[in-house]
């Protein structure tokens, strides 16, 4: 493999990442798996003056976006936590990276109450092999990629996120 990122690039709008959630106040999983793309924003609540400056303490660029990917709120304790998502960092898992065991950031999230505890990759990637042959379309779901160009084997496997969806593939 030489390289390695989402079909459209790393700042496709239309591809959805997927993490397990934790509470960041009371501990409590998310029942299942939340959805985060780049093209879904939602306004960020400001139900009183309390809630707003609190936001506004927290982080300014969230104030100056006025918007979050997501906003969820806690099943147990009924605290709202969001995710930011912060396009234009990422960039693709080339073999020299991969050799040398280093991470490749494919999108930069910015949790808020909730802390992610698992990630799950799915469709919608392509790899680039050796002798130049592509491969599009990769679904990540069974946790590996295996197949065969002309002079190579192209393999995908050992995924891994490495705290706000920052990977290692070999």
């Amino acid at each position: 493999m030489v390289k390695f990122l989402l079909q459209d690039g790393c700042d496709d709008p239309d591809y959805s990442y997927l993490f397990k959630l934790r509470c960041e106040w009371c501990g409590e999983l998310s029942p299942r798996e939340t959805f985060v793309s780049l093209n879904e924003t939602v306004p960020l609540p400001a139900r009183n003056k309390r809630t707003a400056n609190v936001i506004r303490k927290r982080t300014a660029k969230v104030i100056r976006r006025r918007t979050a990917n997501v906003i969820q709120k806690c099943k147990l304790c009924e605290r709202v936590g969001m995710i930011l998502m912060h396009p234009g960092l990422g960039m693709p898992l080339t073999q020299a990276a991969s050799d040398a065991r280093q991470f490749a950031p494919v999108m930069i999230f910015d949790f808020r109450g909730f802390v992610p505890v698992d990630s799950v990759f799915v469709g919608g990637w392509r790899a680039e092999s050796l002798s130049g042959i592509n491969f599009e379309h990769i679904d990540l779901s069974a946790g590996k990629f295996v197949e065969y160009d002309v002079e190579y084997p192209v393999m995908i496997y050992n995924l891994q996120d490495a705290g706000g969806w920052v990977f290692y593939a070999t």
